[in-house]
């Protein structure tokens, strides 16, 4: 039998949170399924600078730095040449102007100009500007690498909003996560007796994340326990321990739960009376298995985007007025809420947005 071979750039399974695991895995299973053997650039290699990498947004055309660029590059390289698909999961790197997302977005190009392959973004939120405010250079650079794109698939409404503003004719779809917990047939076990459970997020610094513990003081009481949720397979978040203990100043019962798998990441989510969380995953997760949840955003408008989806609240922005008493009031609200977190009707329809990140692949 014949199998094509994917490339896959930006593979997260490795590093950050077991939520870019789940997503990064099911990327890859459904590939599997559909005829593929993978190969990955880890998110590492991403962030990492390469060497004759274009310097100039005029560069990213010249054949004379391409060549530089293969030679000096030629096991990245060749793995673009002998894949019939390279299918980058941009998940949140492309935003702004800076080494990811450029260096992304270079691969993405020489893979369609120069090796002449079928290349496809998919899993992704865009933010060129870091907002979804027009940055007209910024916007029309981006806006010219993903034209050439077979496919742009975005995970959330406010990024597609962004990309058909660019002229891209992305399609609706929706983060894997919900697919591989769907998947592996994860249990719903939300308790009322459960714990909180609290993450941070790239989004809070150490006194945000003080200040969002000190909110949440007044309901850890009792015999309810408090847990702050963090692990990966590897490369944790560098953020989350800081955070911990930034929190459990606040909240001197707040546990530290370091998962060691995905397992155990989605059965706590999954078992809490609550999460307040400023993690992507960790909120559509929540959401996923009916999870009561609060929500804070994140670097760029992807938790708007989902709560958008989902019919979620918007997120709680600690630059608004009198954030901490909004927190605490959402909070208690969900916590006395019996009914469903997000109606089954949408969480079939995530599902099935899900699957369009592989329209036609």
């Amino acid at each position: 039998m014949l199998r094509k071979n994917c490339l896959i750039l930006n593979f997260t399974a490795n590093s950050y949170h077991w939520g870019c695991f789940g997503t990064s895995i099911e990327i890859y299973d459904t590939l599997v399924e559909r005829g593929y053997y993978v190969n990955y650039l880890p998110v590492e290699q991403t962030h990492t600078p390469l060497p004759e990498l274009p310097q100039q947004i005029p560069d990213f055309d010249s054949s004379e730095v391409a060549k530089r660029f293969t030679a000096a590059n030629m096991p990245i390289v060749r793995a673009i040449t002998q894949a019939d698909l390279v299918l980058c999961n941009g998940e949140g790197t492309l935003h702004e102007h800076a080494l990811g997302p450029w260096q992304l977005l270079y691969l993405m190009y020489f893979a369609k100009k120069y090796a002449n392959k079928t290349v496809a973004l998919i899993n992704h939120s865009a933010y060129p500007s870091g907002s979804l405010e027009p940055s007209e250079k910024v916007d029309q650079f981006y806006g010219e690498i993903l034209k050439h794109l077979d496919l742009v698939a975005s995970r959330e409404v406010h990024s597609t909003q962004v990309l058909k503003r660019l002229g891209i004719n992305a399609v609706q779809s929706f983060d894997c996560l919900p697919l591989f917990i769907a998947r592996n047939g994860y249990d719903r076990t939300v308790s009322p007796d459960g714990p909180i459970i609290l993450s941070g997020g790239v989004s809070l610094n150490n006194a945000l994340a003080g200040e969002l513990a000190a909110a949440l003081h007044p309901l850890v009481d009792g015999d309810r326990k408090a847990v702050y949720l963090a692990g990966a397979k590897s490369s944790p978040a560098p953020e989350d321990l800081k955070h911990f203990e930034q929190m459990k100043s606040e909240i001197p019962k707040l546990e530290l739960l370091n998962a060691q798998d995905i397992d155990t990441w989605i059965d706590v989510i999954g078992s809490a009376s609550l999460l307040v969380s400023a993690r992507f995953h960790h909120t559509i997760a929540a959401a996923s298995l009916q999870t009561p949840l609060v929500c804070l955003p994140s670097n760029t408008p992807k938790i708007e985007g989902i709560c958008s989806m989902l019919g979620l609240e918007p997120p709680i922005s600690p630059t608004e007025a009198d954030w901490q008493s909004k927190v605490q009031a959402a909070s208690e609200r969900a916590l006395r809420d019996t009914a469903p977190v997000v109606r089954e009707e949408i969480l079939q329809s995530i599902l099935k947005l899900g699957k369009a990140n592989f329209l036609n692949l």
